[in-house]
């Protein structure tokens, strides 16, 4: 299926939606809440327009594979496109110099913003590599899970939806305006930022296996100089570090929403001694791993 519809101008964008494809129109508080018909799939946006800038939050799942086109030439009207999903992909298509707004839609999972050009003057191609680097310091990585945490869809909470993108957004301004940025990072090239993004990459997807710092640079092919230095200014801690904290993380989640046995958590978040995984996660959270899910056990049954 191919869903064709205006993109730069958020009045029009809506209304096509609404009155071509069928979906549902809300407005709620200071947004425009914008569902997916039960047809289609399921899933909603907010949408908000504020003066020349105007940006949405949406999270929906197709039941077809959708692509999404179109007509609007890339850079009407001077505005900057601005594409982040929750899993951390970037991507602008006036930054970058696509020739068309050319999507797959089917499922997604993040935000769009529409910046007029005047609000990031310069070169683009300098604008789209200080977005890449500004997204991975770890206050505006944390700053986007905290956005993207939020329940867009419950009453008022678009309130917090609205206010977190606008942080974002006056955080980047004023970064590029400074030139913060990129003299903070001005040490990492290209290459090693997108051999340390697949560093980071490599320990996420494999959590419970240990891999050694020789193997991860021979991996991502930097040497291990360039690693460690690169990742701890990217990510703000040490590769070692990452990985405890990933780990404990993913126990975390798996103690207070599951009933895995303590055990078996510790064997797949990567830590063969129980006694030693306890230790670390007593640091972080204040609790042993039992303890925590014993509490959470007495906040459910009360």
């Amino acid at each position: 299926m191919t869903i064709e519809l205006p993109y730069i101008d958020p009045v029009d964008f809506a209304n096509t939606l609404i009155g071509k494809h069928g979906f549902t129109s809300q407005e709620v508080w200071n947004a425009r809440r914008i569902g997916v018909p039960d047809v289609t799939g399921a899933g909603s946006l907010l949408l908000f327009v504020r003066n020349d800038i105007h940006f949405f939050r949406g999270k929906w799942n197709l039941k077809n594979p959708t692509l999404f086109l179109s007509p609007d030439q890339v850079g009407k009207n001077g505005i900057i496109d601005l594409r982040i999903s929750s899993d951390g992909i970037i991507d602008s298509a006036a930054l970058k110099g696509y020739n068309q707004f050319q999507y797959d839609i089917t499922q997604v999972d993040g935000m769009r913003l529409f910046i007029p050009e005047k609000y990031l003057p310069g070169d683009r191609k300098k604008i789209a590599s200080a977005l890449d680097h500004y997204c991975l310091n770890p206050a505006i990585n944390e700053l986007l899970k905290q956005l993207f945490s939020i329940d867009y869809e419950a009453l008022g909470n678009s309130i917090l939806v609205e206010s977190k993108i606008l942080e974002f957004l006056y955080l980047f301004f004023e970064s590029v305006k400074k030139g913060e940025v990129m003299a903070y990072y001005a040490e990492i090239t290209d290459h090693q930022l997108a051999c340390l993004k697949m560093a980071k990459e490599l320990i996420d997807q494999q959590i419970p296996t240990a891999i050694s710092l020789k193997e991860l640079s021979r991996r991502i092919g930097i040497n291990e100089c360039d690693l460690k230095s690169g990742f701890r200014k990217l990510f703000g801690l040490p590769v070692h570090q990452y990985v405890i904290k990933t780990r404990l993380e993913k126990a975390h989640h798996l103690i207070v929403t599951t009933d895995m046995p303590i055990q078996d958590i510790c064997d797949q978040v990567g830590y063969t001694n129980r006694g030693h995984f306890a230790q670390l996660y007593l640091k972080v959270y204040g609790l042993t791993p039992l303890n925590d899910r014993q509490r959470r056990i007495t906040t459910v049954s009360r």
